[in-house]
């Protein structure tokens, strides 16, 4: 839901679950708001999930090491970088994403009113059977075959309690 748009519905969540949501958003005020409608729509206790890119997939520099998109200086909060999804048949999805530090993720998680914030990084040694369901899962609804996703931690999970 757009940071502009109101919440209509009365009912509370006992968790939320945002995959990929961070990396589409470039305004640090529209992801403040984001966190914070999370916080309005959940009751105490609950959980908050962010599925994204992991600090690994980014060297000491910030920069992108996958798809050969590395850049010669420091990423910054909400800079854009270009990244693809690739495809069977070597055809490839290109789209842009923003980058977003971990720890500034993690304090605009906790000051939204969220928690015993934990950093989770999404790993090959997770076991075949989250990897198969993922796998499964994009290939299923977009035809979309992972590559070289697997070769380093490239995802983590953001995982926090609502206060």
């Amino acid at each position: 839901v757009p940071a502009y748009e109101e919440l209509k519905t009365p009912e509370r969540f006992d968790g939320i679950a945002m995959t990929f949501v961070h990396p589409t958003i470039n305004d640090r005020r529209e992801i403040e708001a984001c966190f914070r409608k999370c916080t309005k729509v959940t009751s105490r206790g609950a959980d908050l999930v962010v599925l994204g890119l992991a600090p690994t997939s980014f060297d000491s520099k910030n920069q992108f090491l996958f798809y050969g998109h590395n850049t010669k200086r420091p990423r910054f909060d909400a800079e854009p970088f270009e990244n693809e999804l690739r495809k069977p048949g070597g055809k490839k999805l290109r789209f842009i994403d923003y980058f977003w530090n971990t720890q500034t993720l993690k304090r605009l998680i906790e000051e939204a009113g969220f928690v015993r914030t934990t950093v989770i990084p999404v790993t090959t040694s997770m076991g075949k059977p989250l990897k198969t369901n993922l796998e499964s899962a994009l290939a299923e609804q977009r035809g979309i075959m992972w590559e070289d996703e697997w070769t380093a931690p490239l995802y983590q999970i953001i995982h926090a309690k609502r206060g």
